[in-house]
């Protein structure tokens, strides 16, 4: 199998609650929980969709309308030809995100 990487955070522990964070994937969950949005499939909203059947044709709606947001998923596909498995999907509050990073005087 290959990993391939399709974005980087910075992030600061004193942000995030990261007691029980075990690997990588606990990290950028407690990520998700203080600067995401929510992901919509299925007509229901996840904050970290994580291993869940959708259908192939039905885009998944990241964030909030009029919020600036970046969504992030990765798919497989099945043995149904109408279906997919998401892997992870997530989505960020970019201007949240920006103000902490901002806050902490990093220059973007």
């Amino acid at each position: 199998m290959v990993q391939i990487a399709q974005s980087a955070w910075r992030i600061y522990p004193d942000e995030l609650d990261l007691r029980g964070a075990g690997q990588p994937l606990d990290v950028l969950k407690a990520f998700v929980n203080n600067f995401g949005l929510n992901v919509t499939v299925r007509g229901k909203e996840f904050l970290f969709l994580e291993s869940e059947l959708a259908p192939k044709k039905e885009l998944l709606q990241f964030g909030i309308k009029g919020i600036e947001a970046f969504g992030s998923v990765s798919t497989m596909d099945t043995n149904d030809p109408d279906l997919v498995q998401v892997g992870i999907a997530y989505s960020i509050n970019i201007p949240k995100y920006r103000d902490a990073l901002k806050a902490r005087g990093v220059s973007l």
